[in-house]
């Protein structure tokens, strides 16, 4: 009988262990749940905000290559004006 209410005790311990553990595992999976939703987001965010620089570097580009072109065209336009005797290329004193 002794030996018997041993194995029963040792039985309840380890069943008690094993629920801890089985806690503790379910606690560790649902932070890890919330950090891998927290990352995802952080991440999502991250890509958004990446889009948006890309686009409007891209936009700011485009914008400096037709001001460029404008410049070369009233450079252009300049020259014209100072051959045609409508400008004084002279420059003021």
């Amino acid at each position: 009988a002794p030996a018997l209410a041993a194995r029963a005790k040792a039985a309840v311990d380890l069943v008690r262990a094993l629920h801890a553990a089985a806690e503790s595992a379910e606690t560790l999976a649902n932070e890890g749940e919330e950090r891998s939703a927290q990352l995802q987001e952080t991440g999502e965010t991250a890509h958004r905000d990446a889009t948006a620089a890309a686009t409007e570097a891209q936009r700011a580009r485009s914008e400096a290559g037709h001001l460029r072109q404008r410049l070369a065209e009233v450079e252009q336009e300049t020259a014209e004006a100072v051959r045609a005797g409508w400008l004084d290329d002279s420059t003021p004193d």
